[in-house]
Order: structure tokens, then C-alpha cells, then sequence
């Protein structure tokens, strides 16, 4: 997947999972493409990240992915973010997830021709 932020719109270079950010590619999964902005408490929009329709997953993701355990996926990539990030608002940071994670598994199960 290619990422470009508000601030910088030219794509990272480093391949990493889009889900928990380790350097470890194992894996594509098709999305509708995201955009998620930072926002202040006053409304100011800090900066975001425009996601593009394809979604690079580690294999511990990947697995997690298939599985359909958002729960596991979530605790993992904020466990590894709060090491990228220490003092990472960890309810908001989880809520969020929660949303755009919840679109993509949404988008994958009709893709399959699953239930939702």
C-alpha cells in the first residue's frame, strides 16, 4: 500500500505492515481506500494519512485478518504503536481502529460472499 500524509504527500519508501508497522510484508489485502485525519479537541485538523485501496499485512496480521479477530488485531497493533509511541492515547487510538478496521473487514467479508 502507498501512504502520504497531509504534510508530506510523497509515499513512504519503507514496506511495512499497515496494520501493526513492522518491517515484514507477507501479505495484500484489497480496501476501500481511507483517509484518516488527527483532529484537535477544538476541530483543528492536525495532519492524516490518505490509505490507498491496498492493505500490506505481516503474517501475524495477515493471520489475525483471516481469522476475523479484530480484537487480537487491535490489541496488536496498539501494543506495538505504544512502543513506537509511548504515552499514544490508547482509548481514542483503539476507537479509532476499531472504525476504519471495521470498514475493511466489512469490505472483505462481500467481497467473499460472506455474511455480515
Amino acid at each position: 500500500m502507498t501512504e502520504s500524509n497531509f504534510f508530506n504527500p510523497e509515499p513512504f519508501n519503507e514496506l511495512v505492515c499497515d496494520f501493526c508497522c513492522i518491517p515484514e510484508i507477507a501479505e495484500d489485502f484489497e480496501a476501500p481506500g481511507i483517509t484518516a485525519a488527527a483532529i484537535a479537541p477544538d476541530g483543528t485538523i492536525m495532519g492524516g494519512i490518505n490509505y490507498e485501496p491496498k492493505w500490506a499485512a505481516c503474517r501475524e496480521c495477515a493471520r489475525l485478518i483471516h481469522a476475523h479477530n479484530m480484537d487480537a488485531l487491535i490489541e496488536r497493533v496498539i501494543s506495538t504503536q505504544e512502543m513506537l509511541t509511548p504515552g499514544l492515547p490508547r482509548e481514542a487510538y483503539e476507537r479509532d481502529l476499531r472504525i476504519m478496521y471495521t470498514v475493511i473487514f466489512t469490505a472483505m467479508d462481500i467481497r467473499e460472499g460472506q455474511a455480515i
